[in-house]
């Protein structure tokens, strides 16, 4: 739920809650999805252009992946659980 303006989803990460949250901004409206997670570390909000996450989760097969997040700058890696995969994930920068 991105249009060419708002072409970012944020993704904020709680180990409190254990919780992965995605927000998605357009003209249109709002969107906000929870997902439960296991996460050790510390919180994190970062951003991406959710093509690059889109597409090559395209290309796995199994039900679920690793995203590991280190900052709100660092690249993210998106692994495979039982497969071989691996894809870098660049942050996108984003004015507060």
């Amino acid at each position: 739920m991105t249009d060419e303006r708002n072409n970012t989803v944020h993704i904020s990460v709680s180990k409190e809650r254990q919780t992965l949250e995605i927000t998605a901004r357009s003209a249109a409206g709002e969107s906000v999805e929870p997902i439960a997670v296991k996460y050790e570390g510390a919180n994190v909000n970062i951003a991406f252009n959710p093509t690059y996450l889109i597409e090559p989760l395209k290309a796995v097969t199994e039900d679920e992946v690793d995203l590991e997040i280190k900052s709100d700058t660092d690249a993210g890696v998106l692994r495979g659980i039982k497969e071989t995969f691996l894809c870098v994930v660049m942050p996108q920068r984003v004015s507060t």
